[in-house]
């Protein structure tokens, strides 16, 4: 099994959301150009781009790590990652409006942030307790596991040493259906979890155009010298 870390996908836009949103901060100030305008080129410039790139990533996560050679995997890889950059970036935008007058504090805001969702996404704990599992309704990562687990695992079929059999000689683990049911995961809602996932990356843009919209509305705000 390919464990590939979706945290990671989400830190390495930061370092380029944040100067972004810098420069923006301002020429706003200078009345250069509005909030949306901002929003709306920073998407059209960055979205061809990234599918570009998730294209890739899910040519290597999917198809060259053997995880599942179909095109329903390569896909749904590829929606995921582009939604889980566009969040992650979403984050990087709210974090640094919120907290403009330290980087440092700003990017290791947005870190945990997305640490907490990593361990939250379903695979580090089978039994979350039921008030972080609905926090986890909000966030794209633990849809996106349950997009590709089904269709990694379903169908697959593992053996053992004897050394790890149990007292009647067969293996704790001896079908990928056994592992979906350990982690709650044996249904047929892979469409309606990409569909999750593409609806909260929508609500983190929102909300990150709320933040910035909001701090400049109602804040007079000393922006960082770079």
């Amino acid at each position: 099994m390919t464990n590939t870390d979706p945290s990671s996908t989400f830190s390495q836009v930061l370092g380029i959301v944040f100067p972004s949103t810098d420069i923006f901060y301002q020429e706003h100030a200078e009345d250069a150009y509005s909030i949306e305008s901002f929003f709306l080129a920073y998407t059209i410039l960055e979205l061809p781009l990234e599918v570009v790139v998730c294209f890739a990533l899910s040519a290597l996560a999917a198809i060259a790590t053997k995880l599942s050679r179909t095109v329903d995997m390569f896909l749904v890889v590829t929606v995921d990652a582009l939604c889980m950059v566009n969040a992650g970036e979403s984050i990087g935008i709210a974090s640094n409006t919120i907290f403009h007058e330290n980087a440092g504090l700003a990017l290791n805001v947005a870190n945990v942030v997305l640490c907490v969702m990593m361990f939250m996404a379903g695979l580090m704990s089978a039994d979350m307790p039921t008030f972080l599992q609905g926090i986890n309704k909000v966030s794209p990562l633990g849809y996106a596991v349950r997009n590709i687990m089904p269709l990694a695992f379903r169908g697959q079929m593992f053996t053992c040493d004897d050394n790890q059999r149990l007292y009647d000689g067969s293996c704790a683990v001896s079908a990928g259906e056994q592992v979906l049911e350990m982690y709650q995961m044996n249904e047929d809602a892979v469409p309606l979890n990409l569909g999750a996932v593409i609806i909260t990356m929508l609500v983190y843009r929102f909300m990150a155009y709320i933040v910035v919209k909001v701090a400049k509305a109602r804040f007079s705000i000393q922006w960082r010298n770079s």
